[in-house]
């Protein structure tokens, strides 16, 4: 199967009047456009996971919160398709194995919230009475109180993870896999 073209310019306006407002976003608005379909309310993203965990685990029991990466216990998932490739890189590094991409599809995206968190263990925070930003420090990602949330460098979105099986069996839909 051929890959899909990059779709690595994510909105960095909408980004930046996002951040200034509040911590709490729609999915959607952080995806990049070429991630959105036709309908508006629907997105692609990616997965990237070795083979044998996409045969053992995934295929067979469907996409389950159960990944153990650097923001804790979830399911990771990105619009980037080079990202997703570079994870599934590094998931088989080790291992006789082969890398795997999944397209997934997330239904109706434009419902789900994301929060904000920065990669350092950071949370950006909307003051209630003054309507100014700060950021906390969390003492780890397992205590971010998110269903989804999203973990960005420099302004860039580029990694998600979502925590409730309800949200993944109701939005998530394997589209695709991709074997390198």
């Amino acid at each position: 199967m051929k890959p899909p073209k990059s779709t690595v310019s994510m909105r960095a306006p909408v980004l930046k009047k996002k951040l200034k407002q509040k911590h709490v976003v729609s999915l959607i608005s952080l995806l990049p456009l070429g991630n959105v379909q036709k309908n508006g309310k629907d997105a692609v993203v990616y997965h990237g996971t070795s083979s044998r965990s996409y045969q053992t685990s995934i295929r067979d029991n469907g996409i389950l919160p159960i990944g153990k990466g650097r923001l804790g216990n979830g399911f990771y998932f990105t619009p980037s398709f080079a990202i997703a490739h570079r994870y599934s890189m590094e998931a088989v590094a080790k291992k006789a194995d082969t890398p795997v991409i999944l397209e997934i599809l997330i239904r109706n995206a434009d419902q789900l919230k994301v929060t904000l968190y920065t990669e350092s263990g950071f949370r950006a925070v909307v003051s209630q009475t003054t309507k100014k930003m700060t950021v906390q420090k969390l003492p780890s990602y397992n205590d971010i109180p998110a269903d989804i949330f999203a973990s960005y460098i420099d302004k860039s979105f580029w990694q998600f993870i979502v925590r409730d099986p309800e949200i993944i069996d109701h939005y998530f839909v394997i589209r695709k896999a991709f074997y390198f």
